[in-house]
């Protein structure tokens, strides 16, 4: 059925997707946008007797994408925090530059020769 491997191939790009992120690589997601329009476009003139097998597919589908999603949120959870560590580090170091280069010098008459 061209649908079922429709399917197929949607569920092995959100996989890919997904080893992508877990190696640190960027995804687009716009063919996968398409690929969906695509399925719902089939499914929706599909005769009624061909659904079961549809309809199990879709939700393998759906689990692949929840999944991604939640790693999608974590991802995201982790690059903010690392963002707001960053934040607090910079301004850590311009608070200590400030107060390096604003510190009077003091003069040691003793040193002098």
């Amino acid at each position: 059925m061209e649908i079922i491997k429709m399917i197929d191939s949607a569920i092995a790009f959100v996989q890919m997707a997904r080893d992508e992120l877990k190696s640190g690589n960027m995804t687009v997601l716009q063919d996968f946008e398409k690929m969906v329009a695509d399925i719902q476009k089939m499914a929706v003139t599909m005769p009624k007797e061909k659904n079961t097998l549809i309809v199990e597919k879709l939700n393998e589908l759906a689990d692949v994408v929840r999944n991604f999603e939640i790693e999608l949120r974590s991802l995201h959870a982790d690059v903010k925090y690392e963002l707001m560590a960053l934040n607090q580090k910079q301004k850590a170091l311009k608070t200590y530059e400030t107060v390096n280069y604003s510190a009077p010098i003091k003069k040691d008459e003793d040193n002098k020769a």
